[in-house]
């Protein structure tokens, strides 16, 4: 069945029931998108459900297709769509607590719409609920459509979704592009949100500025690469559903299994390891610090899981960089690799980092000043 079945079962119940409709007296409006279409069930005057906005509505829910159908079919509640966000109701909000009546129709009087519907000729498929799957096949479908945009934007993000949890690699930087899924590859800009907060940010319900500034969004690596996903906003939508559909009649679908493990390895051994040839070109890194500097870089997102230590000492006359703890070291410098690599690329300032509580220094913190001599190392 397809929301027009349900609506249709609504009509014919309600002639079924005309005291149920002298007792509401309220006309209803729903308003579906993906795809987006508008219901009027009036309770008030005429006793019928007709299809777009053919009276003024008392009470308007506003929720996607997807979210109507598994509301009908009791597999999500009403009040959590309320409560999240996914339904919004306008007008008189008491009246639609009066919905309820909605529980008593029979499912035989849905089904029943549903074989009139087949058959007529009509074979609407059946609408599914929209997954992160979905986007990032319409992301791809994009990409190979328009390879141009692999020299336009020149970069390549990882976007972490949790409840559920699941990883894509979305590569605008290398060969044609690609979207795969999992983290493949060195990856410039990470960006971590929840999948319900992903699927409103992609139709427009949700700000993306809103979504970071409230912590919901979170952004690290190359922040300002991620200005330059706006391209997203040139899909198709037709193309977009076409692909979709391609993809799942091919077998293709969401994963049921546990998130792919991240693969991708970390940069800072390649980065001190630049920094060593630069040492042994140079002989001596020009920077006004002396002595021992400690860089522990950990895991993204964490402060505590250390992946590698690394020394740099600097002297008047000769300096090395090493592998592994010094005790004596005028300051010791925390921050994931991520950040380092940002900061490596200058697409941040140590200072910057310190401020947001992503870069810890103990012991001497003016090093943060003489860090020039990282740049350019990626």
């Amino acid at each position: 069945p397809t929301s027009a079945d349900v609506f249709a079962a609504i009509g014919a119940f309600i002639g079924e029931a005309p005291q149920m409709a002298a007792a509401i007296k309220t006309v209803y409006q729903f308003k579906l998108r993906d795809p987006d279409t508008t219901w009027t069930v009036d309770l008030a005057t005429h006793n019928k459900v007709s299809k777009g906005e053919t009276g003024a509505a008392q009470c308007t829910l506003e929720l996607s297709d997807g979210d109507f159908m598994d509301m009908c079919m009791g597999t999500v509640d009403s009040m959590k769509l309320f409560t999240s966000g996914r339904l919004k109701i306008s007008g008189d909000i008491m009246a639609s607590q009066k919905l309820d009546f909605l529980a008593k129709i029979p499912p035989e009087m849905v089904l029943s719409e549903a074989r009139k519907r087949v058959k007529s000729g009509d074979s609407t498929p059946v609408n599914r609920e929209q997954t992160s799957w979905d986007v990032f096949i319409a992301i791809r479908d994009h990409i190979e459509r328009h390879p141009e945009l692999v020299d336009k934007v020149s970069a390549s993000y990882l976007f972490k979704l949790k409840s559920p949890e699941s990883m894509w690699t979305i590569d605008v930087k290398t060969g044609k592009g690609a979207v795969l899924e999992g983290s493949v590859g060195t990856i410039d800009c990470t960006l971590e949100i929840s999948e319900d907060d992903f699927l409103s940010m992609t139709r427009g319900d949700s700000d993306p500025m809103k979504l970071f500034t409230s912590g919901k969004l979170k952004i690290s690596g190359d922040i300002m690469a991620s200005q330059k996903l706006d391209f997203l906003q040139h899909i198709e939508p037709a193309e977009a559903a076409q692909a979709v559909s391609a993809a799942r009649a091919a077998g293709q679908g969401p994963r049921e299994h546990a998130p792919v493990a991240e693969t991708r390895q970390p940069n800072a051994p390649s980065i001190f390891a630049a920094l060593a040839k630069r040492v042994d070109d140079d002989g001596v890194l020009s920077t006004e610090l002396k002595g021992t500097v400690m860089f522990r870089i950990t895991s993204p997102g964490s402060r505590s899981d250390v992946l590698s230590s690394w020394g740099v000492t600097l002297g008047s006359s000769e300096s090395w960089v090493f592998e592994g703890e010094q005790a004596a070291a005028v300051a010791t410098i925390t921050l994931s690799d991520d950040d380092l690599s940002a900061l490596v690329r200058e697409q941040v300032s140590a200072r910057e980092l310190f401020q947001r509580g992503q870069m810890r220094i103990d012991g001497d913190v003016s090093v943060a000043h003489h860090l020039e001599f990282l740049n350019g190392l990626l």
